[in-house]
């Protein structure tokens, strides 16, 4: 698998640059990629989209440098179908095993289920990763609906995107996004509680208006006195 010819910029225009402990230099640069492939997707700095095979392939999360994951998929290792995980061994040069934080959320892929309830807790886990310089991967079973309602939500309260801007970037970043209709519309409703209330339209200039009058009401009089 290549990196994705296409570069997106992360917060602040940059790449990830998160530098993890017992590597060279070397290995940092080659693993820090803007990548995308069928199973897992570069969103922003330090945040990774995909499916349930990306979360259970061992050398691909080493080599993003993933070491946090947010599982939405409500499946239990032992649940997931064997053609679902890599079987190929990490060969990377750490000394120590890696050890991924897991925050395990089952969320139903209905329409009565409301994503929000959910937010605060994946938006903190993530927060707090990134304050430690670690990548995360957020991912359901498919990839398609409930991992990208929650990163659209993350987009929207954390980085202040709105639900359009959020929508395109994971579109464009993870392109089998398929949004349940329910979760599209809670996310619309987030945008517009979101939005800041419309300015409201000048009022008339009441200067202007007492001056014009005055002139309007008095000229007339003044060319009275001069006949």
């Amino acid at each position: 698998m290549q990196p994705s010819s296409s570069r997106p910029e992360g917060r602040g225009g940059t790449q990830a640059t998160h530098t993890p402990s017992n590597t060279t230099t070397e290995t940092v640069l080659e693993r820090n990629l803007v990548y995308r492939d069928d199973n897992i997707a570069y969103v922003v700095e330090g945040l990774y989209l995909g499916n349930i095979t990306a979360a259970y392939s061992q050398p691909l999360l080493c080599r993003l440098d993933v070491q946090c994951v947010v599982d939405l998929s409500g499946t239990r290792p032992a649940q997931v179908p064997a053609a679902k995980k890599s079987i190929c061994p990490c060969t990377c040069p750490r000394t120590t095993p890696h050890h991924r934080s897991r925050l395990c959320i089952d969320i139903p892929d209905t329409d009565e289920v409301d994503i929000t309830q959910f937010s605060s807790e994946v938006t903190r886990f993530i927060h707090a990763a990134h304050l430690k310089g670690k990548n995360v991967l957020v991912h359901s079973y498919k990839g398609q609906s409930r991992a990208p309602a929650l990163v659209i939500l993350y987009l929207m309260t954390i980085i202040r995107m709105s639900f359009a801007q959020a929508l395109s970037l994971v579109q464009t970043s993870y392109p089998c996004v398929d949004l349940n209709p329910a979760f599209r519309m809670t996310l619309q409703e987030v945008d517009r509680r979101l939005s800041p209330p419309p300015s409201p339209s000048p009022g008339p200039d009441i200067t202007t208006i007492t001056t014009t009058t005055t002139a309007t009401t008095t000229h007339p009089k003044i060319r009275t006195a001069w006949t």
